[in-house]
Formats: C-alpha cells, structure tokens, sequence
C-alpha cells in the first residue's frame, strides 16, 4: 500500500523565492558578507531537485516590494504545490507590530515598505498548497508572530478545502536577540543537503522516500540546533504534506539489498551492523554454484519456520549488493562459497503479494539492474515480462523470499509468474512447504524445482546446530561478563528448540537478543529456566521492558502492542506511517487516537522487530518475520471467520473515510 500523501517535490510546481540583501547605504547596518552566498547555496540545493529559483541580490526596498509582488502573484501557483520564501539580511522591529525587512536603500527608523506580514499576504494568496517562509535576520522573531496572524486570516478566508494549506514560518532569532551572520543558512543548507543528524529525526527521513514535510524540516532545524546566544522560533497553521526533497532518497534502493534479506543475514537486529553468520557452508556452496552458472530453473530452500531460510538467500544478497559486500569483506574473505558481486538482479520478499505486484517489482528492479531495458509509459505486464526475459541475451537471479507468507496466493504466484519465468532466469525460493487447501500438490511441489535444499533434513540439522554453536558466541562475545558461558547457552536453546519445536536460527536470535540486553550467570543454578521457552515469549518479554508512550501525562500501557498489531495487518511491502497510524487507531481497545509521532516513537523503541522498505518512493513497514504477523494478528479458523469480519470492519470504515477526507483536500490535478 503506498502512501497516500501527494509527493509535491516531483509532480506539482515547486518554486523558491529568495531575497539576499549584505551591503547598505547606511552605515547603521553592518555589511552581512555570508548572506548572499549562503542564499545561493539553499536556492542551489533545491534548484537541483527541480525547484524553481529567484534569487534577489541587494535589492532597494522598493525593488524588492515590485519584484516580490510579481513573483508571489495571486493564484500564481492555481494547483497547489510549495513554496518556499527566504529573507536574508537585517531586520528591525517596526511600531506596526510587524518584522521590517531592510532593503540596501532603507533608512533607519523608516516605514516599512517590506515587512513580515507583506511577505505572508502574498505567499498565502498564491495558490501554493504547501508554505514555508524562513526570516534570517536580527530580532526575527517579531516577524513570525505577524506572519503567522495574517497566514491564518488568509486561511479563513480560503474556500472549504483550504484545509489542504500548510504554512509554516522560521525566523532565525527571537523577538529580542541578534542573528549572527550566516549561522542559519550554514544549518539549513546542510539539512536540505544531508538531512539531519539525529537517529531519530532520520527515521522521517528515510532513504525510500523521495520527499519530506514541511513540520519535519522544521522539527529538524530547531532540535538540532545548538547556538545558545541565538534561538529559532516558529509557528505552523494547516495540514503539512510532503514539500521539499529528502538529500537520503535513494532511487536504487531496491538494489541495496531488501532489509529483510539484510539483516536475516546479519543475524542481528536493526542498527547492528556486526555480522553474526555463521557455518551452512555446504548449502551455500550448493546455491552459489547454482547462481555462478546461472542455469535456468527454480531452486528451493525450504525447511521449518525459524530454520534459517531467510538467512541462507539473503547472504547471497549480502554479498551480491556493492554496499554491503564491501562491509561483509572489509575484516576478511568470507569462509564460504561467494556468489560474486552484483550476481543477483532482482529481489523480492512477497509476504502478502499479488500476481500484479510481483510483476511490477521484478520488472522494475530487472530494468535497475540493466538486465531490460526500460518501458515507456511504465512497467510491463505479465506476457511483455516474459517475452522481454526470452529475448534477453543476459538470464536473471532472482531470489524470492517468503513464498508461504503470500498464502493462498502463493500458488497463484508460483503458476502465473515463477514457473513461467523460469524458463529464462535462475530463481531461487525461500519458502516452507504448505498444503494445498484442497486435493493437489504442496507448495513446493507446485514449484516443480531442479534443485532443493531441506534445511530440516538430518545432515542439515546438525550442520545448523553446529552453526548456531558459532552464532551464540559470536554474538554474546562481549556480554559474557558476569558469568555467562556462551557454549552452555548455545546448548541450553539447542535443548529448547528440540523440546518445543522451535525454528533454531530464529529462537538463536531471539534468546541471544534478550541476553545482550539482560546477561545471565550460567553458574547459578535453574538459570535455564530464564530463558524464552517461544519466541513468541521473547518477544513479549522483550516488549514489556520498552518504556510507557506518554501523552499529556497520562501513560498508554497498549500503545506498543496495538501500534506493532497494525503492522500485521499489512500486505506487501508494508504500511506508510500515516496508514499505519489509522489502522492502530481503528484498532485500539480504548480508542485512543494514534498519530504519525506515535509510529516513529515506535520505530525508535521497538525497531527490531519492523522492517523498513520502500513503495511508491515512499518508506513503508513492516513486522520482520511471519511469526509475529501470526502472533499478533492470528488467522481466523473458519468457526471463527464471523468474529474476524467484524474485527477489520472497524479498520476497513476507518481506511475509506481517511481516503475519504485526502480526497475532498485535495487539489484536482492529484487526483
């Protein structure tokens, strides 16, 4: 599901209107020398992601009045879209109550000709769906109070869907404090050029997504902010969309490995960079011989849930993927087979997909990875697919992972796309095996492959078990202070997995997870017994140490589980965070209302457990493994099937009036 907030940054006019005044007639105002050049580098930065630029450069005061009013013309901007106005340069309050904006003739003391509320007058009028204007100058304060009041008398003023609006104003100072010369443009540039700095405020800023808010630009500017003599202020009236470019976009994302893929590989959890793989040299060898040559056909890695299936394809990925091949390498040489880099061309985690989307995914990553070339007008259906692959002198990699998490749709996956596929391109499925709903043959038996590996076969077994031996201490390394012997914890959930029928791999990581967090003396005695039994029990334990989401003082003890649940509600690549938002609201037990704040509050507790992907040139997520899409979202058993409608009725009437609303706010040309 993409997002559904209009991307302004590419399909609507983007225009902004910088004024740049260093040099004065009167020695009052001291020369600013940063001011022009710091102007220029912002209208650069957003001139090179298709913004429209005006520059205006020493400007007398009544020059600026004449050209602004003919760049901010009334209904100059009739369907919507952003802009952006900066002031550079000094200013002064004024009796008016309003900022004075000093042009290079002004004299001081003077009525303004220039002000705050000049500037908001016009830009609010323009038609621009999306507003943002940014004072640089001393005792820029006073001016966001005035433009702010005039911004939202211009909004009332607007027809009914003017709730589209969103005006949001900076100044680089407060009401009372000087602005030193160049410190605002400095922070600025830098934002619009790398984003911010924060682990946190990243998240907003996520490379799948092509653009970012306004409030976050500015959420970002002030938090990051640290010149103690001189404080930003700022106001926002309307409903922010998304307006300027995001600097960490990157439009070959897909090609850097699915997160997924990545961090099943690792081992580890998000924002563990180490590598915890260890030992399955044999089915590595066996797959990386079958990508080396290429061999048309469809190989299967199947095996229990936790097995470690994910795992195995996603570090032919890894080592695939420039970018994380070189962090793979950079200690050593791998002490498996290697693929090569760039040896797979396509990957795809198909949790929840379709026939439709899978063919739209594996054409656009196939013509990423220059293996087709493109199509005009956009992606090739199921036959131009095929019949592209069949004249191709160049036979595809394909990893597909999580076939089984597509249910029924799993066969429809393997007749309508894989098999027809695999006739020119060597594809390899990650999947369990699944019955069929009535009389026919298993999933994996449908795929019908040239090659498979069981990883619940015997001598696949104990080749994981001693794998999972190397992973325990790999990854406990360096938490065995306080007496925790690694080799008894490797023992401790091989017994476990045995005895309740675990996935090895997956409870590996789960109980490795809980004891970096919290280490155990393996030398008291009965300390097994603190171990997770399930991941299941990992994981809500896990969950019920993360700290309470307050709002307005008041603690929401649900709020992480009901926020994680609506992420099991997802299909595909996953939910953008405002649908995320609706759909955890629709689904709260005491009707609390969620918003995208909340979904990033998440995101920097519990992010272990989310995938980030991308969709639509937007960030979507979704929950890292199946079994807590079952765990926390459970399917109906077909006595239960009554009970399940009326459960998503609420999440489904919630969805269509969200739509509802973003299409009445709307402006035509988005629609």
């Amino acid at each position: 599901m993409s997002e559904a907030t209009p991307d302004t940054t590419t399909t609507e006019v983007a225009r902004f209107v910088g004024v740049a005044v260093s040099t004065y007639d009167h020695d009052t105002f001291t020369p600013l020398p940063q001011t022009v050049p710091g102007v220029q580098r912002v209208s650069e930065t957003l001139s090179a992601h298709a913004y429209q630029v005006d520059v205006l450069s020493e400007p007398r005061e009544s020059e600026a009045r004449a050209e602004l009013r003919g760049l901010l013309a009334m209904d100059c901007l009739p369907t919507g879209g952003s802009l952006i106005v900066l002031w550079s340069g000094h200013g002064e309050p004024a009796a008016e109550g309003v900022l004075h904006l000093i042009g290079r003739d002004t004299k001081p003391g003077s009525a303004p000709e220039v002000d705050s509320s000049f500037i908001a007058g016009l830009a609010t009028r323009t038609g621009a769906s999306q507003v943002l204007l940014l004072f640089d100058t001393c005792y820029a304060g006073t001016g966001v109070m005035s433009a702010a009041t005039v911004a939202r008398r211009v909004l009332q003023e607007l027809p009914p869907n003017a709730e589209r609006l969103w005006v949001g104003v900076v100044a680089s100072a407060l009401e009372l404090q000087p602005a030193r010369d160049g410190v605002f443009l400095e922070r600025l540039a830098a934002l619009l050029q790398n984003g911010p700095t924060d682990p946190e405020l990243r998240l907003r800023w996520s490379a799948h997504s092509r653009g970012v808010r306004g409030d976050d630009v500015i959420d970002a500017l002030v938090k990051e902010w640290n010149v103690s003599t001189q404080l930003l202020d700022a106001q926002m009236s309307g409903n922010a969309w998304i307006m300027l470019p995001n600097p960490r976009y990157d439009p070959h994302a897909p090609e850097q490995v699915v997160e997924h893929l990545l961090l099943a590989a690792r081992g580890g959890d998000p924002g563990d960079e180490t590598s915890y793989f260890s030992g399955r040299v044999a089915p590595l060898a066996h797959l990386a011989d079958w990508v080396k040559t290429a061999r048309p056909g469809i190989f299967v890695v199947t095996g229990p849930a936790g097995s470690g299936k994910s795992a195995l394809v996603g570090r032919l990925v890894s080592l695939s993927n420039p970018t994380e091949r070189a962090r793979l390498l950079a200690p050593g040489p791998v002490e498996h087979a290697d693929p090569g880099e760039q040896s797979v061309h396509a990957h795809v985690h198909v949790r929840g997909s379709t026939v439709e989307r899978l063919v739209q995914e594996l054409d656009d990553q196939l013509v990423r990875a220059e293996v087709l070339s493109p199509r005009p007008g956009g992606s090739r259906n199921r036959g131009d697919l095929l019949g592209e692959l069949e004249r191709s002198p160049v036979k595809p990699v394909i990893v597909i992972d999580g076939l089984d998490e597509a249910a029924s749709e799993a066969w429809q996956l393997t007749t309508q796309v894989l098999s027809l596929l695999a006739g020119n391109a060597c594809i390899i499925v990650a999947t369990r095996d699944l019955a069929p709903a009535e009389d026919g043959p298993s999933l994996v038996e449908t795929l019908a492959p040239q090659e498979l590996i069981n990883l619940g076969d015997t001598a696949n077994r104990q080749d994981a078990t001693e794998a999972v031996r190397a992973y325990v201490a790999k990854r406990l390394a360096d938490s065995v202070a306080g007496g925790m012997d690694t080799a008894a914890v490797a023992e401790a959930i091989i017994h476990l997995a045995r005895a309740e029928g675990e996935g090895l791999f997956l409870l590996a990581r789960v109980i490795t997870s809980q004891l970096r967090a919290e280490p155990l003396d393996t030398s008291q005695p009965g300390w097994e017994a603190r171990l997770s039994r399930s991941v299941e029990a990992a994981f809500t334990r896990d969950i019920e140490r993360i700290p309470l989401l307050r709002r307005d003082g008041t603690d929401l003890p649900a709020a992480v589980r009901e926020l994680l649940t609506a992420l099991a509600w997802s299909y595909g690549a996953g939910l953008p965070t405002d649908i995320w938002a609706v759909i955890a609201t629709a689904l709260s037990a005491k009707q609390v209302r969620y918003d995208r704040y909340d979904v990033y509050w998440l995101l920097g507790q519990a992010g272990r457990y989310i995938v980030e992907d991308g969709e639509g040139d937007h960030a979507v997520y979704r929950l890292s493994h199946q079994r807590l899409v079952e765990h926390l979202h459970p399917r109906p058993a077909p006595a239960e099937v009554d009970s399940a409608q009326q459960q998503a009725a609420p999440v489904a009437t919630a969805l269509i009036d969200h739509y509802l609303a973003l299409l009445a706010s709307t402006p035509s040309r988005w629609k």
